[in-house]
């Protein structure tokens, strides 16, 4: 019999009227602030329709009001704009204003959709825009708060390195800017490094020109992640602690991202999301993961020769739960739960060293989650994996 820190659900699907299932949620989640939902696979099917289920639970029954994204930040003021009621079409915005090729999928779309007839509810992206090679959007919401300069039509234009159109920007935004001239480039590094003294009052225009630094720094020295640093979680916590303060003392936010990033335990040594929100934010964060026995997921794979480039997106086995894996002891307790690791009998995950990050097995603890959603079997988004096909071959020259 499963212990009593582990409660099955009855269903994943986000539009069932019937949440008592989810009960144990508001038990997990007490009075915390900040509740980051993690997903073992990017555009995993399950897992893209339990963060609109369990959102939807937490906004509803527990007062949260706002989804933070794991998408660009400039990108995710267009997103609030359209879901407080403002114009857009939700098919481009899921395209254009969610990055990673995260929002092109119908899970998203309707989650976006819900939250737009919630009066108050806001939605913000944390991450670095234009996918992390696309310096564009965070440049151009950074310019249209700072006082204007001569050079700032160029600087516009330079700096929109990828696509408007429905297709991933990450390898085209990285070959244009390596097509700049010299002059051109220098122009485009100088204009973006200014930013940040040129938005100095205005927190929202400062957080778009950190993000745009971020992506010159990644085009012209590739990324910089190593023990004791990472700049790309440091972008994402602090965007998220801003947002705290913005919205007041009672608000209460869901954080959504993978895994590797929302979890408590360095990730290959650097800090994740997870660890440097942790000493800031106390009891007032916890952190659900997720497990999953296998099935199916998808695999970007890189460009040998190019860091920032993805080459392919396939569809693969997921991790079998092995003996001494997470998933395979949170797999014992049933095919569909949500587990409160805090409340497990003593030693229930001693030697469960390892857990599934998307088509492999990395080193991890149970401390790396307050509790885990798990299921059996996971399976792509219908066309995901061929839509991000199409938009890498797309961006080929």
């Amino acid at each position: 019999m499963p212990p009593e820190a582990v409660a099955a659900l009855r269903t994943l699907d986000p539009a069932d009227p019937d949440d008592s299932d989810l009960e144990p949620l508001a038990r997990i989640v007490g009075d915390a602030r900040v509740v980051c939902l993690g997903e073992g696979a990017h555009l995993a099917h399950e897992f893209l329709l339990a963060r609109d289920r369990m959102t939807r639970f937490l906004v509803q029954r527990l007062g949260f009001g706002a989804l933070v994204l794991e998408s660009g930040y400039a990108e995710g003021l267009t997103l609030d704009r359209w879901v407080a009621g403002g114009p857009g079409d939700l098919t481009e915005l899921g395209v254009h204003a969610v990055g990673h090729g995260l929002g092109d999928n119908e899970p998203t779309r309707t989650q976006l959709a819900w939250l737009r007839g919630r009066s108050g509810v806001r939605v913000a992206g944390m991450d670095l825009p234009g996918s992390g090679t696309d310096p564009g959007p965070a440049v151009r919401e950074c310019l249209d708060r700072a006082p204007p300069q001569p050079g700032d039509g160029e600087l516009r234009a330079l700096a929109t390195l990828g696509d408007r159109e429905p297709t991933c920007p990450r390898s085209r935004a990285l070959r244009r800017f390596r097509a700049l001239v010299p002059a051109e480039r220098d122009r485009l590094v100088a204009g973006i490094r200014a930013l940040p003294v040129r938005a100095a009052g205005d927190p929202v225009a400062l957080r778009c020109a950190r993000g745009a630094g971020l992506v010159i720094d990644w085009l012209t020295g590739g990324p910089v992640i190593a023990p004791g640093s990472n700049p790309r979680d440091e972008l994402m916590a602090d965007t998220v602690l801003g947002l705290l303060d913005e919205l007041g003392p009672q608000a209460r936010v869901v954080v959504a991202a993978h895994d590797g990033h929302v979890q408590r335990l360095p990730v290959f040594g650097a800090p994740s999301l997870g660890t440097l929100l942790a000493p800031r934010l106390g009891g007032d964060l916890v952190v659900v993961g997720t497990t999953f026995a296998g099935g199916q997921v998808i695999e970007l794979r890189g460009d040998p020769d190019e860091q920032l480039v993805p080459q392919d997106a396939v569809v693969v086995p997921a991790p079998r739960a092995a003996p001494g894996s997470l998933d395979h002891v949170l797999d014992g307790f049933g095919p569909l739960h949500l587990t409160d690791l805090r409340r497990l009998p003593p030693g229930t995950t001693d030697g469960a060293t390892t857990k599934a990050f998307q088509h492999l097995t990395v080193p991890t603890e149970a401390a790396a989650f307050d509790a885990v959603l798990h299921v059996r079997t996971v399976s792509p988004e219908p066309g995901a994996a061929d839509r991000l096909r199409a938009e890498v071959a797309h961006s080929r020259p």
